[in-house]
């Protein structure tokens, strides 16, 4: 069950026909002083809801900065909707970062599309040979690698992460993975790509490590499928 609050009546309204389609639920607050803690507890009672999306209106930043930016530090996802073509969504996401590093983040257009990530989104820079990848940026870092492989193709990247070898591995080869949070809390996971070097690694199971490898993009198993893939460069423990 999902349930929006709706706090404002907009433009568009949420057909009924459409709400039973989604298992949707919309909540009607007619006041801000009803938006408080019982009224979260009684959504989780009453409607159990896989997830609580809550639109800000952008007026709220300009007169009620404060009490936006409380809210989107404590937010696990960002939409950031009704983008006209060329705006300068890099000005965005570093503010909106610097107040949740750790929240995904997404632009819309005006017809309500997801807008595809290009460079300019990307929190670190990549025209160079050496790549830096931060600690909160390795799940951008990661999907982007296997999105768009041609931004990192021979290219040494830099980063910060566990070593992890799966069972049966050889022992030229290991994995740097880090925590990523797909959805929600509860469903954060390992992720990380393979990295292979010419000699024995040898390293702390589970134990952090500071990497560099060649990225580079082909099939490493026997089925074909190209994927990324890291040459190891060096490994320092952290």
């Amino acid at each position: 069950m999902h349930s929006p609050s709706l706090c404002e009546e907009g433009e568009e309204a949420y057909e009924e026909e459409y709400l039973k389609r989604k298992d949707m639920a919309v909540l009607r607050i007619e006041e801000p002083e009803q938006l408080d803690t019982t009224f979260f507890r009684n959504c989780e009672k009453n409607y159990h809801p896989a997830q609580v999306v809550i639109e800000f209106n952008g007026m709220y930043l300009a007169n009620m900065r404060n009490v936006a930016m409380e809210q989107l530090a404590e937010s696990e996802l960002i939409v950031v909707n009704r983008c006209p073509e060329g705006m300068d969504r890099s000005g965005f996401r570093r503010a909106l970062k610097v107040q949740n590093p750790m929240s995904q983040l997404i632009f819309e257009d005006l017809k309500g599309h997801i807008i595809e990530p290009s460079e300019e989104d990307l929190p670190y820079e990549i025209k160079g040979d050496m790549i830096e990848v931060g600690d909160m940026d390795f799940g951008i870092w990661y999907v982007d690698a296997y999105e768009h492989p041609e931004h990192y193709l021979h290219k040494e990247i830099h980063f910060l992460a566990q070593a992890f070898r799966p069972k049966g591995m050889e022992e030229i080869m290991f994995v740097p993975v880090r925590k990523i949070m797909t959805c929600c809390a509860a469903d954060i996971r390992f992720y990380g790509y393979p990295c292979i070097s010419d000699g024995k690694i040898e390293f702390v199971p589970r134990g952090w490590v500071h990497i560099q490898a060649r990225f580079e993009y082909k099939s490493v198993t026997g089925s074909g499928s190209r994927q990324p893939v890291l040459h190891l460069s060096n490994i320092v423990p952290a």
